[in-house]
This record gives structure tokens, sequence and C-alpha cells, in this order.
């Protein structure tokens, strides 16, 4: 597979040359250029299309420098996607990922992740939009904020892009390119006429295994049909695939009889479940193991501009096979397990809104749901020595169970932003009205009731501007999010606490999460405009915070926790100095406090949410040469991170753990290749990252590679 894609990659790269020649810019990130100051709700990353020369493949990784956000993998090439983006404080299941304005949050169930972020590729991807807290009631569950991807919508004339990459992952002395990753890929858009457009893209990615195991290979597929129909109308279509199959990475320590010294000691990171009760010791997974997943997903979008009023109706549906392939630790030729899941079974949802100016009023208004489904796990290979029960299996695909509803949402909107005095007070009104149902099921042969729980989410901001340069705003909200599908699941399947006759408690009925926020922001430009710089301060109280702890009987328990404060401070910099530098920064404190968990004995360890740093910063320095060339310093501190292990059951067995902080520093420089060519555009990149080889961990028990080198290219024609 790697040889086909550097072959890919070299014949693409000589035939472009030689059938025409042209320039190409490489990937850009860039803070939202803001003439006049103003409130501080959203920050843009703008993503060039052709630049495909940075290391950033998806969308989390163009996350890692905005403050307030977290960014964390198991592993630097193949991670599983599961929890890896936090803003402020707050994972992926209190987040809304979207994409166009329409959820892709997933189900988390049947091994299923709320956000994949591995599928979600930049290659189509014109700009990002961060919210940081609950502050546009367009979107649901957004407690700790949104992550808005904006696709390319509109081309001014036809352009093919290819690109490619090698990087070498931490390279040996003895063997540079030991563990390599390539991609090559391609993308074009086609004019029709004055009726829009047609887009296509295909990538493939291939990187060795740098934990043990940890082999990664997806392609991405995507096409899109945007059409012009009428005055003022316009029809879009999407279809994007991600095909994958990741090694899940294998237990590597060295007091192991099955310890692989050519791979660092690392953890194990198979995929979600159902659980699967191994025996231990030689009794259990490893080498060659692997999950392959098969994402698809439909968009459709209609929009008619009446007057001043622009409608919008969209839907779309998603679907997602999941097949695991678990062989014997001692024998990597030995399956011993195999089993199919659809973590998404043909999940579906809609958005039907409208969009108009009235006065000084912008106001947004409409409806949205979603109706989640799934397929159980059904098992074809079990080896029974390997497992502390039987395995029920089943013989072929036409044995498989019918999707089952797991829960349905519908929201109401109104969102009006609205000017009280021309240039000096804006207004934020918003308020959303959500519906929530969970389905009746029969899951290990207990009955889970139907429930359903309604709330209203309000948000209100107002912006104070004293002069151009210079901006107040303050934003008050009461957020919500729902129970998850695994939460809500596992609750009502006699997993709460006031069904276990190990507990003399009560516990209030299990209610969804309500966050009430405050945030105060204050931008200011300086230095006729080339400076910016800018802070916010927020604090989030959450009753009810929804926590799962492992390891009661018969597995886990789920409850409200009576309350989880959130607090931080974000403060930003940037400065054009000339028309060749720029220089950006920004650093992010925050705490946490939890209380009224009865049942997590790590609560003598710690009252904190852990897992999160209390100080992290980023920063950014940018020189353009005048021969188009340009050099990148980029630099990430990450404080420290606390970790409970052992069972939280059982206080004896914890320990807390502390993960040092670190600094990485990576530099790339971006050259022209064809600078006099005016009908091809052409770049290549060179990055070194970690330069200074620096020894950390984003998870624990799961090292990031040492110094490492990229080399990328980009072609537009």
């Amino acid at each position: 597979m790697k040889r086909l894609l550097v072959a890919t990659s070299i014949l693409t790269l000589f035939f472009c040359v030689g059938a025409h020649d042209h320039e190409l810019d490489a990937l850009e990130i860039r803070e939202t250029e803001i003439p006049e100051a103003g409130s501080r709700e959203r920050e843009t990353i703008y993503v060039r299309e052709e630049d495909h020369t940075s290391a950033a493949r998806t969308v989390d990784d163009l996350l890692t420098g905005i403050a307030g956000v977290d960014v964390t993998r198991t592993a630097a090439t193949g991670s599983d996607g599961r929890g890896n983006v936090h803003i402020r404080g707050l994972d992926d299941n209190r987040i809304t990922v979207a994409l166009n304005g329409r959820v892709v949050n997933g189900s988390g169930v049947m091994g299923g992740v709320y956000v994949d972020w591995s599928t979600l590729s930049i290659d189509d991807v014109e700009k990002i939009e961060v919210i940081r807290g609950y502050k546009d009631a367009r979107y649901p569950n957004a407690v700790g904020g949104v992550v808005n991807i904006i696709t390319v919508r509109e081309i001014e004339e036809d352009r093919t892009q290819v690109f490619g990459s090698l990087s070498s992952i931490e390279p040996a002395a003895d063997d540079p390119l030991r563990t390599t990753a390539y991609t090559a890929g391609v993308a074009h858009q086609k004019r029709i006429g004055d009726l829009g457009h047609l887009s296509l893209s295909l990538s493939n990615t291939s990187a060795d295994a740098f934990l043990r195991n940890n082999f990664n290979d997806q392609m991405e597929l995507s096409g899109a049909l945007n059409l012009y129909l009428m005055e003022d109308m316009h029809f879009s279509t999407s279809l994007k695939q991600s095909i994958q199959n990741r090694g899940m990475t294998v237990e590597n320590r060295r007091n192991s009889d099955f310890f692989d010294s050519s791979y660092p000691e690392a953890g194990d990171a198979g995929t979600g479940g159902p659980g699967i009760p191994w025996r231990g010791g030689e009794y259990t997974w490893g080498d060659r193991s692997s999950v392959e997943n098969i994402r698809t997903q439909w968009d459709v979008s209609l929009e008619k501009k009446i007057n001043e009023t622009l409608l919008r109706g969209s839907f779309f549906i998603t679907d997602q096979d999941r097949r695991q392939h678990y062989y014997a630790i001692d024998d990597s030729t030995n399956l011993v397990l195999e089993r199919f899941a659809k973590p998404e079974a043909g999940t579906r949802g809609w958005n039907i809104s409208a969009e108009t100016s009235l006065g000084r009023h912008d106001l947004s208004y409409g409806a949205d749901g979603q109706l989640r489904r799934s397929e159980s796990n059904v098992i074809y290979t079990a080896n029974e020595d390997y497992f502390a029960r039987p395995m029920e299996t089943i013989a072929d695909l036409d044995s498989l169970p019918d999707p089952t509803d797991r829960s349905r949402r519908i929201g109401l909107f109104v969102q009006d932003d609205f000017t009280l005095q021309e240039d000096l007070l804006e207004l934020s009104l918003g308020t959303r009205f959500d519906y929530y149902k969970g389905f009746e099921d029969t899951v290990g042969g207990r009955q889970i009731q139907e429930n359903t729980y309604s709330n209203i989410s309000p948000t209100t901001g107002i912006t104070y501007t004293p002069t151009e340069q210079t901006a107040l705003s303050f934003f008050a909200s009461i957020a919500t999010k729902h129970p998850t599908e695994p939460e809500y699941s596992w609750y009502h399947n006699g997993h709460d606490p006031d069904t276990n006759p190990d507990f003399d408690i009560s516990r209030p009925d299990f209610s969804p999460e309500r966050a009430y926020q405050l945030d105060l922001s204050l931008d200011q430009y300086l230095l006729e405009g080339s400076l910016n710089w800018g802070v916010n301060l927020y604090t989030m109280s959450i009753d009810d915070y929804i926590t799962v702890i492992f390891g009661y009987p018969p597995s886990r328990v789920v409850y409200n926790i009576d309350n989880v404060t959130l607090r931080g401070l974000e403060v930003f910099y940037s400065h054009h100095v000339s028309d060749q530098l720029s220089l950006s920064a920004n650093t992010s404190l925050q705490n946490s406090e939890k209380s009224g968990d009865i049942l997590d004995m790590g609560n003598e360890l710690s009252d904190e949410l852990l897992e999160l740093p209390r100080v992290k910063a980023n920063g950014r320095v940018s020189y353009s040469f005048r021969n188009d060339m340009r050099a990148t310093l980029t630099t990430r501190f990450v404080g420290e991170r606390d970790f409970i292990t052992g069972n939280r059951a059982r206080e004896e067995s914890l320990a807390l753990e502390t993960l040092d902080p670190f600094a990485t520093t990576d530099i790339s420089a971006a050259v022209p290749l064809f600078p006099r060519r005016t009908d091809i555009t052409a770049k290549l990149t060179i990055t070194a990252m970690n330069i200074f080889d620096t020894d950390y961990e984003e998870v624990l028990d799961f090292p990031m590679p040492g110094r490492s080198g990229r080399v990328g290219y980009t072609m537009e024609f």
C-alpha cells in the first residue's frame, strides 16, 4: 500500500509539472480579521483549500492552537477519535460539532464515538468556526461550545489540486524511515456553466505503527453538487465516505511476557463496548487486531431568498459499519474474536430555518430534529478459551437484528442580534426549546422504559463599543445537555444506584444537565489596527452533571452529580508587525470543582474534573520572504494534568498520577516551486516537529513521538 502511495505521489507530481506550469499555496490558519473591535463570541480558522502541506489532515488537528480548546490524542497517527476535543473543560458529548450548521455528533453506542474526529477531513473545508460556551440558540446540547465546519460553496473557475506528503515519525538513527506516514490525494472542482459547480476529492493515508500495532490505513472520498436553479435559489447535495482500517494499540509493558522492545511502553487502546470478558494473561488480544470503520453521510439542502428573508431546509443520513478482528497475543494468526455492529444505522436529521433583517434586527428562527438509530453487536467468531463467560455467536449478516431507534430530539429556536444604538450597543437574545425522547428497548433481558425530557435554554449577550477599536461584551445563558444514548440506556437498564442492593442511598430521578454560564470579554485594536488583544473571563455552574463510574455491579453506575463548576481566563494577542512578520499567542487558565459525587471513590484524591491542564499556551511567529517563501515557528505548552488509575469503585485500588507539563516546538518552511508560472501553482513545505525532542504524553500511558520530520507538496492547475 505504501509503495503504491509513494508511486502515485511521484507520478502525479511529475505528470502535473510536465502538463502545466502552475503555483500553489500552503495550508493557512489565521485568526478572524475584524476591521473593528467586536464580541469575541466566535473565532474562525480559515483553511485555504489549496494548502495541504501542513501536517494537519483532520479538523481536530487545526484546533490545537485555539485558546480554551484542549486536543488530546492516544496516538500520533490512527487515533481512535475518542474524546479528542474539549472546549472549556467539556468533552465532545457536551459540545456541538456541526457541518454547515447541522449537527454531526453521533450516538456513541456499540463502540461508536460521539464525534469521530478521524473522519472529519479538511480536504473540502473552507473555514471552521469555534464558539466557546453557549451563545447561539441555533445549536442544541452546546454546553461547552460549538465547532462548525463550513465547506467550500462557491468557486470562480475550474481547478484541480493534487497533494501528498511523507512523514518520518521519530526517525531512528539506523533507519530514518522505520516509522513513516504517507498521504496522497486529488481534488477537482468543475463549474457547470452559470448553474453551479461539482466538487470531487479523494485522499489516502497510510501510517506505520509508532505505538505497538497502531497502524492506520484510511481513504476519504467526497463529492458535492451545488446548483443555482433559479434566481435566489440554491440547491446542494454531498456524499462523504471514510474507509478506515486502524490497528488497536496493544498494551506493551516491560514486565509482560509479551513485551516488544521495538515499541515504546504504552497502555492498550481498543475500541469501546460492549466490553469483552477477556480471561487475561495469554488469553487476550494482540498484534494484527484491528477495527474496520466505514462511515457514510449524505446531505441535501435547499435555500431560497424571498425579499429580505433567506429560507433554508436540510436533511441528512449517517451510516456506520464497524467490524473488529481480535488476534491472540501469543499468535497473530489466531483469530479469537470477530464482531460487527452499526453504531449509526441510518441516523437522520433535519433543519428548517429562516434568516431575515428587520430594521436593526438580524433574526434567525426555525426547527431542527434528529433520530438516532443503531444495530446491536453481533459476534461471528469466538474462541471460548479466551473469555470468562460464553460469547453468543451468529452465522451470517442475514441474522442481524433490525435497527433500533435510540432517541429522538426536536428543537425550536430563535436568535435575534440587533443594534440598540449604532456603533455603541448591540444586543443578542436567543432561546431554544428541546424535546428529548428515549425509546423503550430490551437489553440483556432487562426492559428500558420510555422517558421524555423538555427544556428551555435562553442566552443573552450585550456588546458595548465605546470606540471603533474597543469592545466589551457580556453573555449570560442557561444551557441544557441531554443524556447520551449510552447514559440513557445504562441508567434505565439497571445501572442506576437506586436499583443496586449494595447502595443504601436514594438519588433524584435521572435528569438532563443545566449549565448556568457567565462570560465577560474585552477586544481591542491598537497601533492602527495592526495589534489586536483580548481577554475572556468565564464561569460555568452545571447542575445534575451526568457521570458514569465503572466497577460497581453489574458493571457500572450512571447518575447525576449535584454540581460541577468550571472557571477560566483566556488571553489573546496577535500583531502584524510588518508585511512580512506576524506574531500571535494565547494563554488559557482553567480549573474545576465538583460536589455531591457520592459514589466516586476517587473523590478522596481529587474533587476536580480530571485530565484537564490548568494552564496552556500557544505561540506562533510567521515571516514571509519577498520571493513568497514563508517560515513559521509554532510552540505549544500544556501544564500538569491529573489522572486517577484503578477501580473507581474501590478506594484501596486507586492512585493519583500527574502528567508533567510539556512544551513542543515546530518549525516549517513553505517554498514556491514555480514562481514564474501563471498557469500552475506549486509549493513544497518542509516541517520539523518537536524539534527539541520533548518526551510527553497527551493521555496517560500513551507516549507521543519525539523529533520528527515531514515533507509535503501541493499543486493547483
